[in-house]
């Protein structure tokens, strides 16, 4: 997935100034209805249909992009508490 700059991640072992994402951006969301490029702060991958992703647990899943907004704050929340469904 081509990003918008170099400057903005998040990439593999990259510490750039966007280091994180930010979950209600959603998975593979396009920067503009006309620019169809990531932008930072956003979850991308070259993978169709989702991204991959490593869990608090350890554990790797391929997270839809598709995914309910809802499922996607909790499975991202330090807060912790959240009661979460099979996704």
């Amino acid at each position: 997935m081509e990003k918008t700059s170099a400057s903005y991640g998040p990439f593999w072992t990259d510490f750039s100034h966007t280091f994180w994402i930010v979950p209600t951006y959603g998975i593979n969301k396009p920067y503009t209805a006309t620019d169809k490029r990531q932008y930072a702060w956003r979850a991308g991958s070259s993978h169709t249909g989702g991204a991959q992703a490593l869990l608090g647990d350890g554990a790797v899943r391929f997270l839809s992009e598709n995914i309910d907004q809802t499922t996607l704050n909790s499975i991202t929340s330090t807060r912790g508490g959240e009661v979460i469904g099979e996704f």
